[in-house]
């Protein structure tokens, strides 16, 4: 589709390309334009000794390609400059003229050589942005992690008196903290038990040497007793044999 033009437009555009000014937002810091008829001569330019000159840019076989072309597409070729340049062309409103807009390749490379070497210095940036974010992830997360659950491995062994040294105030500190309370109580009822263990035992201990006194004392009343039934039986025996003997006189 092509776009229209008043005449105070195509004024202020021959100005433009009279003066050398960039009308196009596309055009960079050397691009310039140029104005051709329906003959393919320059008409206007800001050399104006090829428009004196009537130079044809349909000698030209680049630009001839270019103008065969839909507008508003850009190509690659040689102008009349003899340089190698990037350029599209736009129709004027009501005429066969044509607006060229041409920039030199060598600067499009410069720029896609900045663009290039700013992302690059962008892309390391970043990477190293990332690299320390990483790091420092690392050692307020991950170090911390890996030692409580070291200090975890060791209280499931049995070492209640493991420590963990609190390096941060962060929720991993926090956590550390209550760890090494928990550890510290756990070795306190520990400590508790083998002590109630020990007092148990020692009761234990003494509670049986008691009944073993009990017991031997109600061994030896039950001997005692034993020898006196023993006794008395032959007592009996004694007895009655004298009897036996007293009624046989």
């Amino acid at each position: 589709m092509r776009t229209s033009k008043s005449p105070d437009q195509l004024l202020q555009l021959l100005t433009l390309v009279h003066s050398g000014a960039p009308f196009h937002k596309q055009v960079l810091k050397s691009g310039y334009a140029y104005l051709v008829d329906e003959s393919g001569f320059i008409i206007a330019y800001r050399d104006v000794a090829l428009v004196k000159n009537r130079v044809n840019v349909q000698r030209f076989p680049g630009i001839n390609h270019m103008l065969t072309m839909n507008p508003h597409i850009h190509t690659e070729y040689v102008s009349f400059t003899n340089e190698s340049v990037v350029g599209l062309w736009e129709p004027v409103a009501r005429t066969q003229w044509k607006v060229v807009v041409e920039v030199p390749k060598k600067e499009i490379m410069e720029e896609m050589h900045t663009f290039f070497v700013v992302s690059g210095i962008c892309i390391v940036v970043f990477l190293l942005s990332l690299i320390i974010v990483l790091a420092i992830i690392y050692r307020t997360i991950l170090i911390p992690i890996s030692t409580l659950q070291q200090g975890v491995q060791q209280v499931r062994k049995g070492n209640l008196d493991t420590g963990i040294t609190v390096h941060a105030r962060d929720e991993i500190g926090e956590l550390t903290t209550s760890f090494n309370q928990m550890t510290k109580d756990l070795d306190t009822s520990k400590n508790e038990l083998v002590e109630y263990g020990k007092k148990l035992e020692k009761t234990v201990s003494e509670r049986t040497k008691e009944l073993k006194q009990k017991v031997d004392e109600l061994e030896r009343f039950n001997k005692l007793v034993v020898n006196r039934e023993l006794k008395m039986i032959e007592l009996k025996e004694e007895i009655q044999k004298l009897k036996q003997k007293l009624d046989a006189e």
